[in-house]
């Protein structure tokens, strides 16, 4: 059982936190119930044509307005959470829920169960089960409207396993929660254990600064927050490539202050802009890989005219990532609501 306090504080405090912002997309979208993924089985697989055309749509959506770069990466005294359930999540099926934090009155529609699967659904159609082993809790929460949309974080008790979070109230656009769903898998993806292992220590003493800074110190290769990555990792192989060169001046962008930092945040993408796919990429490498998957997923093969693109092109060097990405897109052309 997950305690009230400690879960809240791991869930939504601490910034060991990834998040899909979806402030100003969200504002476009209307509220409707949640679409239930059909069985992949009884689906007939969309012709090339009619599967590619979604594509350019979903992108379009993660990108609108430039994913929410001026919003918290973490939930804070800006974000009050209205509703947070954890459902246990070992497979295809959600298992056990626990209420950490409900109002006294909510929505039926949204915090029912079926509703609540259906999310799940969503996303294991488009991720095949043994790449996603590693997802162990799936967390329903909201923030009310036009806030955060999903993220992901290592569960309460083991940071070897992860929760797949989503904001009911902005999730019922599917090509936005598409999108956000794979930009959340490429956290996923690039900071699970056998691509980051987790530093025990920082994990059990969050608040604990020396701690930190010890394993920062230790770290020959990138310290993503979780722990140090391995030398061949995508994680630090990408940043090895794409940060190492302005990582210093980027760090200078990080302030307790909110409104400095976005200050601060807004002028350095400005500076490299032609380097990022899209403005929320440049707030960290994390996200900048993250964004760099979604659109390996989602766009043709690009030609490396620019460093932008080079991102992309990056998964490319990896044959079990090419191989992925063409399985992922045979499930979404199956899966996708109105295919």
């Amino acid at each position: 059982m997950l305690n009230y306090q400690p879960a809240i504080k791991l869930l939504w405090v601490v910034p060991l936190l990834f998040l899909t912002l979806a402030c100003n997309l969200a504002t476009r979208l209307t509220i409707s119930p949640p679409f239930i993924t059909p069985d992949l089985k009884s689906r007939p697989l969309l012709s090339t044509a009619a599967c590619t055309a979604l594509l350019p749509d979903i992108l379009s959506a993660g990108m609108a307005d430039g994913s929410g770069i001026h919003s918290s990466a973490f939930f804070g005294s800006d974000h009050k959470i209205q509703y947070l359930v954890v459902y246990q999540a070992y497979g295809e099926e959600l298992g056990k829920r626990e209420n950490l934090l409900l109002p006294d009155r909510m929505d039926e529609e949204l915090d029912s169960r079926a509703a609540h699967q259906a999310i799940w659904n969503t996303f294991t159609s488009l991720i095949p089960a043994e790449d996603r082993s590693y997802v162990t809790e799936f967390a329903v929460l909201s923030d009310g409207n036009n806030n955060i949309l999903a993220g992901v974080s290592p569960t309460y008790y083991n940071p070897r396993e992860w929760t797949l979070k989503v904001d009911m109230v902005d999730a019922g656009n599917p090509y936005s929660l598409t999108y956000s769903l794979l930009h959340e898998y490429g956290h996923l993806l690039t900071l699970n254990a056998s691509q980051v292992p987790p530093d025990d220590q920082v994990f059990y003493h969050p608040d604990d600064k020396s701690i930190y800074e010890q394993a920062i110190n230790s770290c020959p290769q990138y310290f993503t927050g979780e722990g140090c990555s391995n030398s061949g990792s995508y994680m630090n192989e990408f940043f090895n490539r794409y940060w190492s060169s302005f990582y210093i001046e980027w760090q200078k962008t990080n302030t307790q202050e909110q409104e400095v930092q976005r200050k601060l945040s807004y002028e350095f993408y400005s500076v490299h802009a032609d380097q990022f796919l899209t403005n929320y990429a440049a707030t960290s490498p994390e996200e900048d890989i993250a964004e760099s998957w979604a659109f390996f997923i989602l766009s043709p093969k690009p030609e490396p005219t620019s460093i932008a693109n080079q991102k992309i092109l990056f998964f490319y060097e990896y044959p079990e990532l090419v191989a992925l990405r063409q399985e992922i897109l045979e499930r979404l052309c199956v899966s996708f609501p109105g295919s």
